[in-house]
C-alpha cells in the first residue's frame, strides 16, 4: 500500500507500507519537477536524480554516492525502459489499456511489480501489485521505490486523492 505521508513546503512524501510496517519512504522535491528524490529503504539512504539533456537517464545512488542503479529509456518517448540494478538487468514498460499501468519484469518476462491506476467511485486510485517471484526482499524494496519514482507523477496528474 502507498500512503501519502505529508507535504511540507516543496517536499512531497510517501510511504510504502506492508503488513502495517513502513518498508520505504520517498520524498520528492517539487521545485525540481519531481526529477529529484530522497529515499529511505530498509534504514539506508538513497538519492534519485535525472541526467542528460532530456533528463531520460536516471541515477540511483546510495548515501556514499555509489551508483546502485541506472534506468535508461530504450529511445526518446519510448514506453520501454531498462533498469541496470545491482549487476542485473530488469525491464520496465508503460501500458495504457484501459488505464495507465507500469510493469517491472525480469529477463524471462516474469512480472515483479505492477503499478496501475484504477477507478473507484469516479476517482482514480493507485494500486501496487507485487508478484511472487524469486527476488531478494531488499532488492524488491529498492525496485518498489524505483517504480514509484516513475509512476508517482502520472498518478498525481490523474488524481489528487490517489493515495489515502
Amino acid at each position: 500500500m502507498i500512503r501519502k505521508k505529508d507535504v511540507k513546503g516543496n517536499r512531497l512524501s510517501y510511504e510504502l507500507i506492508s503488513s502495517d510496517k513502513m518498508i520505504a519512504r520517498i520524498v520528492f522535491d517539487t521545485n525540481k519537477s519531481y526529477h529529484e528524490a530522497t529515499c529511505i529503504v530498509d534504514g539506508s539512504l538513497y538519492k534519485v536524480s535525472r541526467a542528460g539533456f532530456w533528463k531520460t537517464k536516471i541515477h540511483f545512488v546510495n548515501e556514499h554516492d555509489d551508483l546502485i542503479a541506472t534506468i535508461d529509456q530504450d529511445r526518446l518517448q519510448s514506453p520501454k525502459w531498462r533498469i541496470n540494478f545491482m549487476n542485473k538487468i530488469y525491464h520496465m514498460h508503460y501500458h495504457n489499456d484501459p488505464l495507465f499501468e507500469l510493469v517491472i519484469y525480469d529477463e524471462q518476462y516474469s512480472y515483479l511489480i505492477t503499478y496501475k491506476l484504477n477507478v473507484a467511485d469516479e476517482h482514480y486510485n493507485a494500486d501496487v501489485e507485487i508478484h511472487n517471484v524469486a527476488v531478494k526482499f531488499s532488492e524488491k524494496n529498492l525496485l518498489l521505490i524505483i517504480g514509484w519514482y516513475l509512476f508517482m507523477p502520472i498518478a498525481h496528474e490523474n488524481s489528487l486523492s490517489y493515495a489515502p
